[in-house]
């Protein structure tokens, strides 16, 4: 078979031409004598004009210095270097990776004359593994990320069920607490005596809104605090505030106004305990802070909406004395006071103002400030209420600025006056107490005594449903929590044994206080629910409603 010889340096020059990797020889000063036409289009020039030259006229001093270095010791002890990876920056700014071989060029002699190297291309494969690197760290991070949440869900958790557990223990004694001073106080009690019964009364409310203040709190910071979306008067919320600061105002003969804009409207949509508990914090602040001269809250309609939506103002303005400039920025965040030397003069936690920030925000507005140290300051909170198209105003039934009413507020549902004149059949009314604690026990049979009301007592569930069976209740106060069987699991037996017959009113006494725990009256069957301490007049108005139906249809228990 015959062949044609093709010259050696024929050959070569085809291989330099067409080979995609980046081939070189360099002489002993790392000078190039030949390279591949893929180098030369890397260096973006031809193969003519890199002989000659050295890698500092390509890379910058670094590389060129790190390539001269690896080459002096390839001269010097004539091994090779293979699979070597080096990033290059080329002269246009491209960054890639090459995995590299190189090794010393002999003469005839054996004497090392030079370099010769290959550098294949792997910028991909390093993009590839960086791209995995960075997704097994995302992974890592987001696994991290997954077990922190985890783990602040399940601290989460365990703080709500501690806070949950602590009211539930706090507000038990202070059922007692509350119930006896305020049943003393229907007793004969010489001036002394009621002023310390008094004193008493205020105190243990003063502890409520302290321990309702730290759960708002802490159920804002979960993001678990939940507005309710009902119709409701304007104008008697507003009422019913001013009659409750204008109580504390009266000790410090401070003059009570309010003023609302003909432009409010009278029946708007929201959350009507939320916004009272706003107002009575801002009034209340004014109240503290204010020594002689007067507090008004002015309400005035900002804008209205396509929806029928309106943002209403609630401007607090009191003759105090004032914030410093330096604290205004400060004020709204939690646990921050003005005044926090041992000295101070004002008592309270830091929490209320920065709940109504929280409040506020939820209920699509804000809460600013205006102050002037030793003048007095302005508060406004404005929310966001929804308002029929055609509604009357607000400020229909007394325009202009005027004093609050005197006299105590009314907490919850209010019983008309005709209701508290019937009892002559409550004594009859065959009611059922569920409750283990007997100071409690006392505490609502003493009410329910004076409401006119007997009631047969039972210390836990298993007890209840047996009563229950024995005797034809007509209503059924049921504690939640108690030994051998639950308020819960308690109703659950006793919804599945009236199969149809006729419908048994429970009603929950409890001393949980936070959300959820309405709900989870009402999911085992009970009918309402009432916290503890035990207010009269809502326990009033539950009983009339389940109890005197002929009045009580249009109340709803709370």
């Amino acid at each position: 078979m015959n062949s044609t010889a093709i010259p050696d340096q024929i050959l070569v020059a085809a291989f330099m031409e067409q080979i995609p990797d980046h081939v070189y020889f360099k002489d002993r000063d790392s000078r190039f004598v030949a390279v591949s036409h893929s180098l030369a289009r890397s260096f973006g020039c031809s193969v003519e004009a890199v002989i000659g030259k050295t890698d500092a006229d390509f890379f910058d001093s670094a590389d060129a210095h790190a390539f001269r270095e690896r080459e002096l010791q390839i001269m010097r002890s004539g091994e090779p270097i293979i699979d070597h990876v080096t990033r290059h920056t080329w002269p246009n700014g491209r960054e890639t990776w090459s995995l590299n071989i190189a090794a010393a060029i002999r003469n005839a002699a054996g004497d090392v004359i030079g370099v010769f190297g290959t550098n294949k291309d792997i910028t991909e494969k390093k993009l590839l593994e960086k791209a995995l690197l960075a997704n097994q760290h995302l992974a890592a991070m987001t696994t991290q990320a997954e077990a922190m949440a985890t783990a602040a869900r399940v601290a989460n958790e365990a703080k709500s069920a501690f806070l949950a557990n602590m009211s539930h223990e706090i507000r038990t004694p202070m059922n007692g607490v509350v119930g006896m001073a305020e049943l003393l106080l229907d007793t004969p009690l010489s001036d002394s005596q009621r002023e310390l019964a008094i004193t008493i009364v205020h105190s243990a409310h003063a502890l409520l809104v302290l321990i309702n203040d730290i759960l708002d709190f802490s159920k804002i910071e979960a993001g678990k605090l939940e507005l309710e979306h009902a119709e409701f008067d304007l104008r008697e919320l507003l009422d019913e505030v001013m009659r409750l600061i204008h109580v504390q105002a009266r000790h410090k003969a401070l003059a009570m106004r309010l003023h609302v804009d003909s432009t409010v409207p009278r029946r708007v949509s929201g959350d009507a305990a939320r916004l009272r508990q706003a107002l009575l914090n801002l009034c209340g602040n004014a109240v503290k802070f204010t020594a002689r001269g007067e507090v008004a809250l002015n309400v005035g309609a900002l804008t209205r909406c396509s929806q029928g939506g309106v943002t209403v103002s609630f401007d607090v303005r009191d003759t105090g004395i004032g914030i410093p400039a330096n604290r205004l920025e400060a004020l709204f965040q939690p646990f921050s006071q003005v005044d926090v030397s041992t000295t101070r003069r004002f008592g309270g936690t830091g929490l209320g103002l920065s709940i109504v920030r929280r409040l506020a925000e939820l209920m699509g507005g804000r809460v600013s400030v205006e102050s002037r140290e030793g003048v007095g300051s302005n508060f406004r909170f404005e929310v966001t209420l929804r308002a029929p198209s055609k509604e009357q105003t607000a400020a229909e039934t007394s325009p202009g600025v005027r004093p609050a009413d005197s006299g105590d507020a009314q907490i919850g549902h209010r019983v008309p006056r005709h209701v508290r004149g019937q009892r002559a059949d409550r004594a009859e009314r065959r009611i059922l107490l569920v409750e283990d604690n007997p100071v409690n026990q006392k505490v609502a049979l003493f009410v329910l005594q004076k409401l006119g009301y007997r009631a047969d007592v039972v210390q836990d569930g298993q007890e209840a449903v047996s009563a229950w069976q024995r005797r034809d209740y007509e209503l059924i106060l049921m504690d939640c929590e108690m030994p051998v069987m639950d308020g819960y699991e308690a109703t659950r037996q006793i919804r599945a044994q009236e199969q149809g017959a006729r419908h048994i009113p429970i009603i929950a006494l409890t001393a949980h206080a936070i959300r959820g725990a309405e709900s989870a009256c009402l999911a085992a069957g009970m009918d309402a629910y009432l916290t503890k301490p035990l207010i009269r007049d809502k326990l009033e108005a539950c009983l009339t409603h389940f109890l005197v139906s002929d009045v009580g249809r249009d109340l709803e228990p709370s």
